[in-house]
């Protein structure tokens, strides 16, 4: 619980060093995108590229194998997990919708096109990594595997949606800034508290992988202050060295 809270003080001051200020541009944009919003686009997109492909080959590759090796599946999933998390703050703040699907909570979500009718209201079952999880811990059962199977199946379709996404939404620099700042406050309200990874219990590690990818973001903006920097570098250093949940 120390540990928790020392590292809740550290990220409660990062967000007081990003400032609060939301929906105002802060640095000019140029009429076709800058330089670095183009810079920090593509790097999202390699990172969403890479998730993909880790899953395609490394992932889904351990299901389908003749006789799965828990371990060697686990491993992969916790990796998957990871290379996620380098750009949760961008997926979750520009397609908030497709990220649910990619790691959006394991409970059954109820959609109403008509709020005059609660008859036509509709039970949507949950998908994602948080989902794949249960599949997979405490105990892999092998009677789940065409389950496990078609999880990763809608993963790596979701994936596609998201890059396309991002192939055709210019980025923005006060807003890739007010991005950077709520996740921050996710990795506080969810990351550090274990809620999105409960059975994997590697909630330090995966907080650490997304404030490093926050961290390279930031090094794009000259302006922004080196006590933020140093904040970061002190916090990442301490998740990674701290076992959690």
């Amino acid at each position: 619980m120390c540990k928790k809270v020392v590292v809740f003080i550290l990220l409660v001051a990062i967000v007081f060093t990003l400032g609060f200020t939301t929906g105002q541009p802060v640095y000019t944009k140029q009429k076709e995108g800058n330089a670095r919003e183009h810079l920090i686009q593509k790097e999202v997109l390699g990172q969403m590229l890479s998730f993909k492909t880790y899953i395609k080959d490394t992932l889904q590759a351990e299901v389908q194998k003749g006789t799965v090796d828990t371990l060697r599946l686990r491993r992969a999933f916790l990796t998957t997990r990871l290379l996620f998390k380098k750009f949760e703050w961008a997926s979750e703040y520009f397609t908030a919708d497709l990220s649910r699907r990619l790691n959006g909570p394991p409970v059954e979500e109820v959609e109403n096109a008509d709020l005059l009718d609660p008859s036509l209201a509709r039970g949507v079952e949950p998908i994602g990594l948080q989902v794949i999880e249960e599949l997979i811990y405490p105990t892999y059962d092998n009677s789940n595997r065409q389950k496990l199977i078609r999880e990763i199946e809608h993963l790596i379709t979701n994936t596609d949606y998201l890059i396309s996404y991002f192939e055709d939404h210019q980025l923005e620099d006060w807003r890739i800034l007010d991005a950077s700042k709520l996740e921050v406050f996710r990795i506080i309200s969810l990351g550090i508290t274990g809620f999105d990874n409960a059975l994997s219990r590697n909630s330090m590690i995966e907080s650490s992988m997304a404030l490093g990818s926050l961290q390279q973001i930031l090094l794009q903006y000259e302006g922004r202050k080196e006590t933020l920097r140093l904040m970061l570098k002190g916090a990442i250093k301490y998740l990674q060295t701290t076992r959690g949940i």
